[in-house]
């Protein structure tokens, strides 16, 4: 089961809101529950692709160069 971001926040996301979501979820005792999932719908990528046709994580939402947020997200955890 998971939280999807895009029915809270749409496409108003940052770094520091997706890390505060996945501790308070955390926190609040959702992954007990059967949450395993913090779904970041849409909004942390740019509108075009790489020219291997991947996504490219928009840097106004993370600015980290290691890796995406979505995959920080599921180390913290």
């Amino acid at each position: 089961m998971g939280w999807n971001s895009w029915n809270t926040f749409g496409a108003d996301i940052n770094e520091k809101l997706i890390f505060e979501t996945a501790d308070r979820m955390a926190d609040g005792g959702l992954l007990s529950h059967g949450y395993e999932y913090l779904v970041i719908d849409d909004c942390w990528s740019l509108k075009t692709r790489d020219s291997d046709g991947r996504l490219v994580p928009d840097r106004k939402i993370s600015a980290r160069d290691e890796k995406p947020l979505p995959i920080m997200c599921i180390q913290r955890t």
